[in-house]
């Protein structure tokens, strides 16, 4: 038995049998395009009335943001306020001192080599 499968033979049965296999697959691919074939060319019913639209879905997600645009330009100046209302009077002043008289033998004239009998407030410009 042995010898048997080492015949010449044994090459011939198993290139047949291989032929045959690619044979009986290609008619088994033919005949299945052939039907994918049929099924696209049959036409749709025209008697059927299509029903309304469904919902729409949900948006998508928001894309990039776009580059910056150009700087403005600049802007006017402000109109001008209202005046101002008058502001209220200030406080009156302190009572001045009295002025001391000084005893003099003279008329009291800065001429004279005298001096004034007369004396002035602190912080005062006034010359005589």
């Amino acid at each position: 038995m042995i010898e048997a499968l080492r015949n010449p033979r044994r090459h011939l049965v198993l290139g047949a049998v291989l032929t045959v296999a690619l044979v009986a697959q290609s008619a088994v691919l033919i005949t299945q395009q052939m039907q994918i074939d049929d099924l696209q060319a049959q036409p749709v019913d025209q008697g059927l009335v299509a029903g309304p639209p469904g919902p729409s879905g949900p948006s998508g997600p928001p894309g990039p943001s776009g580059p910056p645009g150009p700087a403005g330009r600049d802007g006017r100046d402000g109109t001008d306020g209202q005046d101002g209302t008058n502001g209220k009077d200030g406080k009156d002043g302190t009572n001045g001192k009295d002025a001391v008289a000084g005893s003099s033998s003279s008329s009291g004239s800065p001429s004279e080599g005298g001096s004034s009998s007369r004396a002035l407030p602190r912080n005062s410009s006034v010359t005589p």
